[in-house]
């Protein structure tokens, strides 16, 4: 019985670096092919271990988690003698409820009167339309948190941070974030 030889130590390549037309998701010559645009513009399919989504915020959802959906921006809201929306979303008319939450912050630069800041919305079974203070008034100069954050809304229902008072005295500006599932 012979035992075979096998060479020991490194060995030399006898393989040279690819040349020629690139394929499969790749294209344009070797050395230096390109990943097809068709590829980066598209969203990737589920089965490819993307979400399907073209955006963050719908990725997000697809995902199961919350995204944002609205936002007052750094500028922030800047409280008014009067009354209105800061920020509002409406829910998909899935019929599923809706988790709201609102995320956010007052500061008061000057004493306020007035300037209720709070949530408008339908419950989950379309029962009643609601009203959840997000900001009480005649705060203090400072920061404010939130009173209340999470919200369950109806489907195909409208969500809106409102001023819900005029700010008759003092100085104050919102910055807020709705995100929703």
């Amino acid at each position: 019985m012979t035992t075979p030889q096998w060479p020991i130590g490194p060995q030399p390549s006898s393989s040279s670096p690819p040349s020629g037309p690139a394929g499969g998701d790749l294209t344009g010559i070797y050395p230096n092919p390109q990943v097809k645009s068709t590829h980066l513009a598209a969203p990737l399919p589920v089965v490819q271990g993307g979400t399907g989504q073209a955006t963050a915020p719908l990725a997000l959802a697809a995902l199961g988690g919350m995204g944002l959906v609205a936002t007052t921006g750094a500028a922030g809201y800047t409280m008014i003698n009067g009354t209105g929306a800061i920020l509002s979303w409406t829910a998909p008319a899935d019929g599923n409820p809706h988790r709201v939450m609102v995320v956010g912050e007052m500061w008061v630069t000057v004493l306020e009167v007035g300037g209720l800041v709070q949530a408008q919305f339908e419950l989950p079974d379309g029962s009643n339309a609601a009203n959840g203070a997000l900001f009480q008034t005649a705060l203090a100069a400072g920061f404010h948190g939130p009173t209340n954050t999470l919200f369950m809304i109806q489907s195909g229902s409208t969500f809106t941070v409102q001023q819900a008072s005029a700010l008759t005295a003092g100085a104050s500006k919102v910055y807020a974030e709705l995100w929703a599932l």
